[in-house]
């Protein structure tokens, strides 16, 4: 390896700002040709956002409030599936304790919404939010909870791309 490489390199000033503007967004991550590309986001793109803010404002006041900032991602999953809220893990014996998703309930929209979510989170921050499905009001909660345990069966290791980017309100 050339020595050139070893050498420690600053950002200029463009690339601090360029980084203290991206460092106050989280990305939203879904499964590639998943739910998220098809007719129902277009029709209910702001309630699904709206949704997606909540959920990322949600999981960080729980880690805040039970003070897991310091803990590895497996902690607070197994954090979330003792103490949970019904908000945060609907649906509790649906996805087992051993799986690493969720279901939300976001009761911030009207219709209301449900999403199959995970999320990567390391050094007391979210470096990832993946939402795998979601349903949009006027479903049966029986039937899209066993939708989202098939689903999730089938997609948990599938390929997720960026879709929205939220601002770090918290």
């Amino acid at each position: 390896m050339h020595d050139d490489y070893e050498e420690m390199h600053e950002l200029n000033a463009i690339g601090k700002f360029y980084y203290l503007k991206y460092s106050k967004w989280n990305l939203v991550y879904v499964l590639s040709g998943g739910p998220f590309s098809n007719d129902i986001v277009f029709r209910n793109k702001r309630h699904l956002n709206d949704s997606l803010g909540w959920l990322l404002c949600a999981l960080n006041d729980f880690i805040k409030n039970n003070r897991l900032q310091d803990k590895n991602q497996q902690e607070i999953f197994d954090v979330i599936n003792e103490r949970g809220s019904d908000n945060l893990n609907h649906g509790k014996n649906i996805l087992s304790k051993r799986e690493q998703a969720f279901i939300a309930k976001c009761p911030v929209t009207n219709p209301e919404i449900r999403m199959l979510y995970s999320f990567e989170y390391g050094n007391g921050d979210f470096k990832k939010l993946k939402v795998y499905d979601f349903r949009t009001g006027g479903f049966d909660h029986a039937q899209y909870l066993d939708e989202f345990r098939s689903f999730y069966d089938l997609n948990k290791n599938g390929n997720f791309v960026p879709y929205l980017q939220i601002r770090k309100e918290f």
